[in-house]
This record gives C-alpha cells, sequence and structure tokens, in this order.
C-alpha cells in the first residue's frame, strides 16, 4: 500500500510539470505584480473618479515626495522669518580659507555682481541704471553688519532685494559672508585675514574688455 501511493504521487507531480497554465489565477496584489516601469524624474497619469462623479486625472511622480520639513542629514534648519533679532547672534561656521573664498567669489559674482558691483559698488552695477534704490555694500554701514545679519539677508531678503535661500546653501551664503569682508577690505586698501591668505586673489576682478577693442584688431597682438 506505501509503494502505491508513492507511485500515485509521483505520477501527479509528472503530470504537474508537464501541464502549462494559461491564466495566473488570483492576483493577490495587482499593484506589484504590474507596477509601472518609471526612470527618475518621470511620472504616470492615472484617472480618478472624485465624491461627485467626475473623472479626475492626477499626475503621480516616480520619486517619493519627501514629508513636510525633511531636511537632510546633519542639517540644521534656520527659519529666517521667526528670528526676530534678524541673524544677529548667528556665527559664521566656516573658516575664511583660500577655498571659502574662492567659493564666496564665484557665488558673489554670479549673484550679487549684477547689483551690487564686482567690487561692491552699486554704481558699477550692471542694473543700476534700470532699477533704483541699490545699495553699495562696500560701506561703513554694511562693515558693521554682524556676520549672522548679513546671512539673514541673503536668506529672507530685504526692501527690494530678494531672498537667495533658493539660490545658495547655507555654506555658499556664509562663504559670499567672507569674500564681502575681504572685498571692502581690498577696496579700501586694508589688511586682514582674509587677503593675507589669498594675496591679491580675492581682489575686485577687472571689467572684461570686448575683443574688438583689444590690440589684436588694431594689427598688434593681444
Amino acid at each position: 500500500m506505501h509503494k502505491f501511493l508513492t507511485l500515485l504521487a509521483l505520477c501527479f507531480v509528472f503530470v504537474a510539470c508537464e501541464s502549462e497554465k494559461s491564466e495566473r489565477g488570483i492576483q493577490y496584489m495587482p499593484d506589484m505584480l504590474q507596477s509601472p516601469a518609471l526612470k527618475s524624474q518621470e511620472s504616470y497619469v492615472i484617472t480618478q473618479v472624485d465624491d461627485s462623479g467626475k473623472e479626475v486625472t492626477i499626475e503621480v511622480p516616480a520619486m517619493r515626495v519627501p514629508p513636510q520639513g525633511t531636511v537632510p542629514r546633519h542639517f540644521i534648519p534656520y527659519d529666517a522669518a521667526a528670528d526676530k533679532n534678524m541673524g544677529k547672534d548667528l556665527m559664521n561656521p566656516l573658516a575664511a580659507t583660500e577655498d571659502v573664498l574662492r567659493l564666496g567669489r564665484d557665488k558673489y559674482n554670479q549673484f550679487c555682481a549684477v547689483c551690487h558691483g564686482k567690487d561692491g559698488d552699486a554704481t558699477k552695477g550692471y542694473v543700476v541704471s534700470k532699477l533704483g534704490g541699490v545699495s553699495s555694500i562696500n560701506t561703513p554701514i554694511v562693515a558693521g553688519y554682524e556676520d549672522g545679519h548679513i546671512f539673514w539677508i541673503l536668506t529672507a531678503g530685504k526692501n527690494r532685494m530678494p531672498d537667495y535661500s533658493a539660490q545658495l546653501t547655507p555654506n555658499e551664503r556664509w562663504a559670499v559672508i567672507h569674500y564681502v569682508r575681504a572685498l571692502d577690505s581690498a577696496t579700501k586698501g586694508k589688511d586682514n585675514k582674509e587677503l593675507q591668505k589669498g594675496g591679491k586673489t580675492f581682489e575686485p576682478l577687472p571689467e572684461p574688455v570686448p575683443d574688438y577693442e583689444r590690440s589684436i584688431w588694431k594689427g598688434g597682438t593681444k
């Protein structure tokens, strides 16, 4: 009897192996079985019925949206709108190294020089003839600002100046502040720690000379 049952079980096994299923049967979790294959930054569109019975189209991004209030690891958020002291108690966490000054110079020339001028003189900025009320930053008033207060201005904006919290990371804002200090000293011929580390590297860059004004266009050489 035992041998007969073993033989019968083997027959069922062989029959099951040779047969092919045409259907998968019950799909317990169809969303996992038929999940959309999307690449990063892509999205897919689904149609749903709202409470009124109307069909609405919803675009679903492939990437998960971080929960509200999410911040990167080891990052301390700063709420400029809630700082009633306007950042005056904040301390610059970066040292005025050559790399930091170089970063500050690049970001200043990219975002600040268009209004305040490459040397901090707003009269030399590109928009001073179009917009009024642009302040120079190589003045005793700005020199008397605490680093934290300038950081607050870059983060929250002031008067006609918009905030640059989306354009500049916190470290880039602090680097710009270091460069503004070095720029102020360079334009006034002062010596400070920043200039001693970088020499004349961080003095205001000269205005570019158009090719048609160079000597090569006048029969000479560059």
